[in-house]
């Protein structure tokens, strides 16, 4: 019986040592394996994102071109003020005029052309009695 102790016993050990050796060989192709699914699924996330990134860049261009080709056809419309402004305008108006009858000497000296003003009003006056004469000329710049 001991003897036949002795033999189970080493029986089991090298049971056991042969299933130490199958973990140890079944641990290395876990490993392995892992390392292979993690390194391809590396790659596939790689090429997921340059993927990602060339539609991102596409479509990117073509919004862009878009509205490039909106900003040009606005632009181009000739019915479409797109840009405003405003102006200011300056406009130089002399006017003379005369009420009643003053003697010459009796104006005034910064009145250039007065006597001229004085005949042009009496020449187109009407023989009615008028009130009030207006002489208008206008020098746009």
């Amino acid at each position: 019986i001991e003897e036949f102790i002795v033999k189970l016993e080493i029986e089991m050990s090298k049971h056991l040592d042969n299933l130490q050796k199958e973990m140890e060989t079944e641990k290395e192709i876990v490993f392995i394996s892992s390392h292979d699914n993690i390194k391809d699924l590396s790659i596939k996330t790689s090429n997921a994102k340059t993927e990602f990134l060339r539609l991102l860049e596409c479509s990117t261009k073509a919004k862009r071109q878009e509205i490039l080709d909106k900003i040009s056809n606005i632009s181009m419309d000739k019915k479409r003020q797109p840009l405003s402004y405003e102006q200011l305008r300056k406009v130089n108006l002399e006017n003379y005029s005369t009420v009643g009858i003053k003697q010459d000497g009796q104006g005034c000296d910064n009145i250039l052309d007065r006597n001229k003003y004085i005949k042009d009003i009496d020449n187109t006056k009407s023989r009615q009695s008028i009130k009030r004469t207006i002489y208008i000329g206008s020098n746009l710049h």
